[in-house]
């Protein structure tokens, strides 16, 4: 991958297909563009050496983003919302031609990747459920 090919390109790249490719709708661009650009302010100030080079992101980038997320009273939904939009638009970059060492948030149970994943309320209880409360 290019150097040249920053978080910028990648991102504008994701808008692109997304209205191109998947004929989303305006309002779903603009949400999506929302999300990715709160990613991209997250990137610049925690970790600008990633924004010249996403290829070097990894999963514990993405769980910074979500912790930063999280500590600024951000509901879950909104969180698991923004960082989806993340994880969609570094899978399409893998897809498409960043050279990217490990894509940090594939889907869960994929061989080769991290699961990034937000711990809902949901998550939560049942993890803390006994066994027999589960079904």
């Amino acid at each position: 991958m290019s150097r040249s090919q920053t978080i910028v390109h990648w991102i504008a790249r994701y808008l692109e297909y997304l209205t191109d490719q998947k004929h989303a709708s305006p309002e779903t661009v603009r949400a999506y563009a929302s999300d990715l650009a709160v990613f991209q302010a997250y990137l610049e100030e925690a970790m600008p050496e990633l924004v010249a080079a996403p290829d070097r992101i990894k999963a514990v980038a993405i769980r910074g983003f979500v912790a930063g997320l999280s500590r600024s009273g951000l509901e879950r939904s909104s969180i698991a919302r923004r960082l989806s939009a993340v994880r969609s638009m570094l899978r399409h970059a893998v897809r498409h031609g960043g050279a990217f060492d490990a894509a940090p948030c594939r889907t869960p149970g994929r061989p080769g990747g991290q699961s990034c994943r937000v711990d809902t309320g949901a998550q939560t209880s049942q993890k803390a459920a006994p066994e027999h409360d589960r079904r």
